[in-house]
């Protein structure tokens, strides 16, 4: 059997899901724009900012919308890692980085990584919560079912 695309880095892969969202439950806004977000005061390096996690993660997953302004406003790619983009256009990708654009159905995709990111019924253990400036940030996880 060939490995998946997130083998080597282990032999359990975990999925993390990292985002910032409005009040309203929104991350970006209609006009596909994260700029809110960078307008916000923040601590790069406080409690559960973003530096230290994307230190520890083997790969990224975003909607092509994400990737598209993220392209737009940055100067230089910033990630090292394989970054999946989930689009049906053809965007490009920046000379130097590890952007594998994709489309379909994300099980379909991932078929060998387990279960969906979010199922229907979630079950979350809240694990800690922090203050970094504008931000409250909450930390959970995927509580274990127990078979009756």
């Amino acid at each position: 059997m060939e490995p998946t695309l997130f083998r080597g880095v282990g032999l359990i892969m975990v999925t993390h899901f990292y985002t910032a969202s409005s009040l309203g439950g929104f991350i970006a806004t209609p006009e596909h724009s994260l700029e809110w977000l960078f307008m916000q005061d923040f601590d790069t390096d406080g409690p559960m900012a973003y530096p230290a996690f994307i230190e520890q993660i083997g790969a990224l997953v975003m909607g092509g919308s994400t990737y598209e302004w993220l392209l737009a406003h940055q100067e230089n790619w910033e990630y090292a890692q394989p970054t999946f983009v989930f689009t049906h256009r053809e965007p490009p990708v920046p000379a130097g980085a590890d952007g594998r654009i994709v489309s379909g159905d994300v099980a379909e995709v991932f078929k060998e990584e387990g279960r969906p990111l979010l199922p229907r019924s979630l079950q979350l253990e809240l694990v800690d919560t922090a203050r970094n400036r504008d931000f409250v940030c909450a930390r959970y996880r995927m509580a274990r079912r127990t078979e009756t």
